[in-house]
């Protein structure tokens, strides 16, 4: 089905099963609210005549084979409790509760795949199951955390509202949770929509970005979410050649062509007003790897492993425009400056990836931001915090999201071929090299990524990654310039949109 279609069809009914469980000795639900209010919406909807509401209660798991036997569904709704890893909660014979696991579930829905449309898990945790299931049925929705009783009833009674007008699932799902916000409530990020086996969002405000479009290029009301990621552990100060023959460490070169980026950025900001600066680009910077052991002794410093590299004192914005920076960078580089004595710690990378993705879920849940946010990774070693698969885990998790990942390895071996996007990791590489270019993204042929390096003539091989190996400050300017690439043909597009 396709992302843009409504479940609607003319002529045809749709049937919706709903399946309650609320087992004895299990938190009471109030599930007959939750129904009747669904039934309610569905009664007074444009489009009543062509949905059929069934339902099954205190059910057992033979009792759901049987209703999908018997019913042949296109939505299941699910209302009760979740358990996280340990299953979805369903009842035995005596009325106790019964954990059945995702993939039991996945393996039963996947033999009725060519008739479901959409499966609605409304319990607490119950992401762990949707994910699974969503292999085989093009929408699932789950809850990533416990949801509460008035949250999860909001939830349903908006999301059938807008499937009863013949809206889409991405649209119902938008105003599920925006429901949830109408009330007062701060669980609108507890929904978690899936599509053909990946998140779109866990983010009401950002479907609706994605099914409104906005501008093929940044503007100044859908400006560019670019996150940084720097390591600044001990490695980090290895020296790296400079095009001025100056001696300088990795973490200064990277600030040095940082500095350099903000520059090229505010010409192009200032190219359609030239007194001031358009805020076309939002970002935000983490370091990980403070916490040295001479800064503990010295001075005591058992602060966090991860900190913001772009917050100012007094200040407690983390997320800054382009420009602020560009007006206030002598006062952020101070700031970067006094930090120094705390970094060369180990390598968080683990840490800071969930970090990222906390701040880049915040953003967009509450502004509007061009479609494909930038998240630019800067490390020269394998982490120390969790295993490589657990970050391959955590950066697919951003990449299912719409998140751009740049991956750029510092060192100064020449392991890769210079100025080259590669399709395929080569057996030679060093570990660390292989799990940074693991977790960058490959970028469309039409994505303005891919026309950055070809006008710098890069060899973009298939499947070509944006990885890159660095071990000259001017290559490593010329790669950190991609999270600026969006903004070329921004002139046309905000005439576009005037």
């Amino acid at each position: 089905m396709d992302a843009k279609v409504s479940i609607y069809e003319e002529g045809k009914v749709k049937t919706i099963l709903i399946l309650t469980a609320n087992p004895k000795g299990t938190p009471h639900l109030r599930l007959d609210q939750e129904v009747r209010e669904i039934e309610e919406g569905l009664q007074r909807a444009q489009r009543r005549d062509h949905f059929n509401l069934e339902q099954r209660w205190a059910i057992r798991p033979r009792d759901v084979r049987r209703a999908m036997l018997d019913i042949k569904p296109n939505i299941v709704h699910f209302s009760g409790h979740g358990a996280g890893e340990e299953g979805l909660i369903f009842e035995d014979d005596v009325g106790q509760p019964k954990f059945v696991t995702e993939e039991a579930l996945a393996q039963l829905f996947e033999l009725f795949a060519p008739q479901i449309e959409c499966i609605v898990l409304n319990g607490c945790y119950s992401e762990v199951q949707a994910k699974v299931i969503a292999r085989h049925i093009p929408y699932v929705i789950g809850m990533q955390k416990a949801i509460g009783d008035r949250a999860a009833i909001s939830f349903s009674v908006g999301f059938y509202d807008a499937l009863g007008v013949g809206e889409t699932v991405e649209f119902a799902y938008a105003v599920g949770c925006n429901a949830i916000g109408l009330e007062g409530l701060q669980e609108s990020l507890t929904p978690v929509l899936f599509h053909q086996g990946k998140v779109i969002s866990r983010s009401s405000k950002y479907i609706s970005q994605r099914l409104l479009q906005g501008p093929t290029s940044p503007t100044s009301e859908y400006p560019l979410l670019v996150g940084i990621l720097v390591d600044v552990s001990w490695s980090m100060t290895t020296s790296i050649k400079n095009i001025d023959d100056k001696v300088q460490n990795r973490f200064e070169g990277f600030r040095e062509s940082l500095h350099k980026v903000v520059d090229s950025t505010k010409e192009i900001c200032q190219q359609e007003e030239p007194e001031q600066i358009s805020p076309l680009i939002k970002l935000f910077a983490l370091g990980f790897g403070f916490g040295n052991p001479v800064s503990f002794i010295l001075r005591g410093d058992s602060g966090n492993r991860v900190r913001d590299l772009l917050v100012l004192e007094n200040t407690s914005e983390c997320t800054t425009t382009v420009s602020q920076l560009i007006n206030d960078w002598n006062l952020y580089e101070k700031n970067i400056e006094s930090m120094s004595k705390s970094m060369f710690g180990d390598t968080p990378m683990g840490e800071a990836l969930r970090r990222a993705e906390e701040r880049l879920d915040e953003e967009l849940s509450k502004n509007f931001y061009y479609k494909e946010p930038i998240l630019f990774i800067l490390s020269d070693g394998l982490p120390t915090d969790v295993s490589a698969d657990e970050i391959l885990e955590l950066t697919e998790r951003l990449q299912e999201k719409g998140i751009i990942i740049v991956s750029c390895y510092v060192t100064e071996k020449n392991l890769t071929k210079p100025r080259c996007l590669h399709g395929v990791a080569e057996e030679s590489w060093e570990e660390g090299a292989q799990l940074m270019f693991n977790c960058a993204s490959i970028p469309s042929s039409t994505s303005p990524f891919y026309s950055y390096f070809r006008e710098l003539d890069w060899e973009i091989q298939e499947n070509g990654r944006l990885f890159a190996q660095i071990n000259e400050t001017e290559f490593l300017e010329e790669f950190l310039r991609v999270i600026i690439s969006p903004l070329i043909g921004h002139k046309t597009e905000q005439n576009r949109f005037q």
